[in-house]
């Protein structure tokens, strides 16, 4: 060990010679070095460079691609080609302000281009489908009827027609359009789903159910199929096959907002209410939550609560409600159908007669209706009165 030990230091210090070499090819290894570093340094900053550069144009062309028809000029070289009384110009501006969201635009032009060939089917279609988005249902089924007349076999359209015939609330006439068109297609998605919400305002819960089924085989990772499959069981009173279903859902797509909203009220109408309790504050956590459905999460949330008897909780939830109540209605006008949830706080035997009371009141607050007039109404609410004694149901 001791030899060892002095053959260690015997090597620590050479002689001159060795020394000279050494501190040659130190400096050689540090010039190389740094050559290596400042051609990698160029290297690495032309790349970070060149991606930024790239980033940025892709940015920018994104920017470009997303603005509004009506705030972006066409090309010299497209209005010079087609004038202004050409169908072809009509319509791929109507078709682009369409795709826009600018639905009364985009009626302008398509009936610009249908004077100029009144008996195009195609035509005909895209400006009902402009009508039925801006909310002229009648004028809607009118076109879609005409394109019918020169192309009557077209699933679109009869699927189209079926859909405007649903939202003015003439279910029969949907459902024979839906069915037209499931005759040419019937494999189908969005036209069986179509039908499905169709069979379950027109009270056809088990053929809803039918159609819902077929839209989970020819679309097995679609969500909302088995959302509404949920739901329609649901309506059926099948509360095991509805949470199982929505369950499902939320599987399929574990961030969206509107499933989880759903799951909520599903969960707390069938009496699952430590999921609806859990699943309501995953909900009120989110970004984006509207004030709608921030106060029917809210309402969701202070029942369960009350049925899981933890009632100081809902006061002090009521409390920060009542508080927050005035901000929120202030800024969203969107709409939450409470007819569920009342329903529910009337049945329900989780509730006693005055926590009846006090949410038939909560939701009547909450509840947006432009035919409701809150200053008529006593609508003083205590949140004590979810604590204080007495009787049960």
């Amino acid at each position: 060990m001791n030899q060892h030990r002095s053959q260690q230091t015997h090597n620590q210090h050479p002689n001159d010679n060795d020394l000279s070499h050494s501190k040659m090819v130190y400096c050689i290894g540090v010039f190389v070095l740094c050559l290596i570093s400042f051609g990698s340094g160029m290297f690495l900053g032309n790349y970070f460079s060149g991606n930024q550069s790239t980033g940025a144009t892709k940015e920018n062309s994104a920017s470009e691609t997303l603005k509004l028809p009506s705030q972006s000029n066409f090309p010299e070289t497209f209005t010079e080609t087609l004038p202004t009384n050409d169908v072809r110009y009509n319509f791929s501006i109507a078709y682009e302000l369409g795709n826009s969201g600018l639905y009364e635009k985009a009626i302008v032009y398509y009936e610009k281009a249908l004077a100029l060939k009144p008996q195009d089917a195609l035509i005909l279609h895209n400006l009902g489908i402009n009508l039925l988005h801006a909310g002229h249902m009648g004028e809607a089924i009118a076109r879609f009827r005409k394109a019918l007349q020169f192309k009557p076999d077209d699933p679109k359209t009869l699927r189209h027609l079926g859909y405007a015939f649903a939202e003015s609330g003439q279910y029969d006439n949907a459902i024979t359009f839906y069915t037209k068109s499931l005759t040419i297609q019937p494999n189908d998605a969005q036209t069986r789903k179509w039908m499905g919400f169709t069979c379950i305002d027109a009270g056809k819960i088990e053929t809803a159910i039918h159609h819902f089924e077929k839209v989970t085989e020819l679309t097995p990772d679609d969500p909302f199929a088995y959302d509404s499959l949920g739901f329609a069981h649901f309506v059926l009173g099948h509360k095991k096959r509805a949470m199982d279903y929505c369950q499902k859902a939320i599987e399929l797509d574990t961030q969206n907002l509107i499933l989880k909203m759903n799951f909520s009220e599903i969960a707390l109408m069938t009496d699952h209410w430590k999921q609806a309790l859990k699943m309501s504050n995953q909900s009120l956590q989110e970004k984006g939550l509207s004030a709608a459905h921030h106060l029917a999460m809210r309402v969701i949330k202070l029942i369960s609560l009350v049925c899981l008897d933890k009632r100081q909780d809902a006061v002090d939830d009521v409390q920060v409600f009542l508080s927050v109540y005035p901000a929120i209605r202030s800024f969203d006008n969107s709409q939450w159908n409470y007819s569920g949830l009342k329903d529910y706080v009337k049945k329900t035997n989780g509730l006693r007669e005055k926590d009846k009371h006090f949410f038939q009141n909560l939701i009547s607050l909450a509840e947006p209706s432009r035919m409701l007039d809150l200053k008529n109404k006593s609508l003083v609410l205590n949140p004590y009165d979810l604590i204080a004694t007495n009787e049960t149901n």
